[in-house]
């Protein structure tokens, strides 16, 4: 994993060395993977957590705490090579010449991480480290809408892409993924997420075939959740408005009472 941390590195510095940004320093442990990065009033820490296999991304002031501010799955072990290390790239560089969010409380700032961690729009926004092809997309729909719709997007365009990839089959490590995307997503995801996996993203799956693989390829709690969901594909449940998430959240007990 050092080669591939290091060859992240390696297509960061020259592009961060003309926005100001100087290398400060590197640990490259077997166990412990980072570099950090500064100017004279910012900084920023890359490291990569082997437990989640994810680059991630931290800012902050100069002389102020990190603050998290990307993500980017990469599993050395499930064939992610030098394209996934310069899309991660390229990623980390948006978001840093980017405008950094305006500084909140030490309070404000956990809350704000609990919720971002849990929620649609943080799922919408994983969703092109697998489906590479989701990523143009993602940007277009927030230069338009100015935000995210994340059950918009995962219908639009998220769906498609999926379908594309179970279709063509080739990629096995890839479908891995983003069912491990999915699972992990689930479990951890609040009732918006939760909706969108299985009334959006799963119900865009119609091949009998193809459902087997899912069901084989998901975690057991997500799986017993999208066959007793299915009863509901057909109806108009919408994530993003609080009486369909009430309805969902009913279905859910009803689950958790079976």
């Amino acid at each position: 994993m050092k080669e591939n941390f290091t060859a992240l590195i390696g297509k960061l510095i020259p592009e961060l060395s003309g926005g100001g940004y100087k290398l400060e320093g590197q640990q490259l442990k077997p166990d412990s993977l980072s570099a950090v990065f500064a100017t004279e009033d910012a900084k920023a820490k890359i490291d990569y957590d082997f437990e989640k296999k994810s680059f991630n991304l931290y800012r902050a002031a100069a002389g102020g705490e990190y603050k998290k501010a990307g993500s980017y799955l990469f599993d050395p072990d499930g064939g992610d090579g030098k394209r996934e290390i310069e899309s991660a790239a390229n990623d980390f560089l948006d978001t840093l010449r980017s405008k950094p969010s305006p500084v909140r409380s030490l309070a404000e700032r956990g809350k704000v991480k609990k919720e971002d961690e849990n929620s649609a729009e943080f799922f919408t926004n994983r969703i092109p480290s697998v489906l590479t092809n989701c990523k143009e997309p993602l940007i277009k729909h927030k230069a338009h809408y100015e935000t995210v719709l994340p059950n918009q997007f995962c219908e639009e365009v998220a769906v498609p892409a999926m379908r594309e990839l179970l279709d063509d089959g080739r990629d096995a490590k890839r479908i891995e993924r983003f069912f491990e995307l999915l699972t992990n997503m689930y479990i951890n995801g609040d009732l918006d997420t939760r909706a969108i996996i299985i009334q959006t993203i799963l119900a865009g799956i119609d091949n009998p075939i193809q459902i087997e693989l899912a069901e084989q390829k998901i975690g057991a709690e997500l799986r017993k959740a999208w066959q007793s969901g299915r009863r509901l594909y057909g109806k108009e449940i919408k994530p993003e408005k609080v009486k369909n998430v009430s309805k969902f959240a009913q279905y859910q007990a009803k689950l958790g009472d079976n």
